[in-house]
């Protein structure tokens, strides 16, 4: 999408109602938390709640600004900004669903790390395009049109969620016309060409083909990458808090909500226990007072886990207060070898 107007005093207008209806209609409790801060993040940033050092119009991406003239901060921002309310609305609109989804399924940490390898992947992908079509068609232009926007990123999640969630030789509806689940994203891309002349064709284009290096190419090995050398310090600062923490046992429910229609299980401390493949986020965050709660008996939809703790040798992993059980069951003991001793001194009282 083109800018059309530097960063100015952004009012909460039509569109950005809207799309805080659509947000609690959906319900702020099941909405994954990383795919409710990103859209966050970029309504805040339209609105001038968080302040940037640059303009609106200075983020968008081009190969004249970016190749040519160096600014290569672009790269990282273009995607984050929108030119309008409306063309906000419709992204976040369009994320809100494909992120409830992905992020359910990959869990909130791979969930971030994917977003942000496509974000950059997306820029870099329109501007070899860009450069490509300038020298291919001799045409200048292709260099100077600047987009701006996360449509990028939503096109290379649709061909992800197709290809997750779309049977083979399954169809679907777009604007009433039936096409093939796997050719989706191409009509689409035809679609928004030809009703939204605004549109950027290079940069959705782009999206389409991250999401199929992805899919088919080295992308995922990148994000598995990315997603293993991540987890490292996460889980040995989630051992580290957990060897330090207080191990007093909560059997209560104060600070805990669980959210309807697989919201996910909430803690004082903040969502625990990650979806499958999640393996947690930020490490373990314990409850009022110390100590960790029970794990649930069944994994949640999505969110953070707790990682365990290491434990005495012998201990079962499954035991959260396995350092606890250990201790009172050596006190035990040694109370039981104390008073056996002392019976074997003590004399006995004579018979009445």
């Amino acid at each position: 999408m083109q800018p059309r107007r530097g960063r100015g005093q952004s009012q909460v207008g039509l569109g950005v109602i809207m799309l805080a209806s659509q947000l609690l209609n959906v319900g702020l409790d099941r909405i994954p938390p990383v795919t409710l801060a990103t859209i966050a993040a970029q309504v805040a940033l339209f609105l001038n709640i968080i302040r940037p050092p640059w303009h609106r119009y200075d983020a968008c991406i081009s190969v004249l600004t970016v190749l040519r003239q160096g600014d290569y901060k672009r790269i990282l921002i273009s995607t984050f900004e929108h030119a309008d309310e409306w063309h906000l609305y419709y992204n976040m609109v369009s994320f809100l669903w494909k992120g409830m989804r992905l992020e359910q399924r990959m869990g909130s940490r791979r969930f971030a790390i994917l977003l942000a390898v496509f974000s950059v992947s997306c820029s870099i992908t329109y501007l070899a395009l860009a450069k490509t079509a300038t020298d291919f068609f001799h045409d200048g232009s292709y260099s100077r049109q600047c987009a701006i926007g996360f449509s990028g990123v939503i096109f290379a999640l649709k061909v992800l969620t197709h290809q997750l969630e779309s049977a083979p030789g399954t169809w679907t509806y777009l604007s009433g016309l039936a096409v093939p689940a796997r050719w989706a994203v191409w009509a689409e891309l035809v679609l928004i060409h030809i009703l939204v002349p605004g549109a950027s064709f290079i940069g959705h284009l782009a999206g389409i083909l991250v999401g199929l290096a992805y899919t088919y190419g080295p992308l995922e090995y990148a994000v598995s990458c990315l997603d293993k050398i991540i987890a490292v310090p996460l889980a040995r600062a989630g051992s580290t808090h957990a060897r330090g923490a207080s191990y007093t046992y909560h059997s209560g429910s104060t600070g805990r909500r669980s959210g309807g229609g697989g919201g996910g299980s909430w803690s004082a401390g903040g969502p625990r226990s990650g979806g499958p493949g999640s393996g947690g986020f930020w490490g373990a965050a314990p409850e009022y007072g110390g100590g960790y709660p029970p794990r649930p008996s069944a994994p949640p939809d999505y969110g953070w886990s707790v990682p365990p703790h290491d434990g005495p040798a012998g201990a079962d992993d499954g035991d959260e207060d396995a350092a606890l059980a250990e201790a009172i069951r050596r006190s035990r003991q040694t109370y039981s070898e104390e008073s056996a001793a002392r019976r074997r001194f003590e004399p006995s009282a004579p018979p009445l």
